[in-house]
């Protein structure tokens, strides 16, 4: 599962609610995920029209690629 969001969004509250869970490791705020969007094309200017142009089988490859730099 991943959790994304802009700044002040709640996010960072939430990763720490899930962190308590002994089932649950987070990864913390890394700058990984964003590298893999830019690398796929997708224009933060315009993002959610550029992430919502990307298949599934792109998402799948983000996906994979930033659990690799997380483990």
């Amino acid at each position: 599962m991943f959790i994304v969001g802009l700044p002040r969004s709640g996010t960072s509250l939430l990763e720490q609610m899930l962190a308590s869970h002994s089932q649950i490791e987070t990864a913390g705020e890394t700058l990984h995920f964003e590298e893999m969007l830019e690398r796929h094309g997708v224009d933060f200017n315009n993002y959610h029209s550029s992430l919502a142009a990307l298949n599934h089988e792109t998402l799948d490859t983000i996906a994979r690629k930033y659990i690799g730099c997380l483990e």
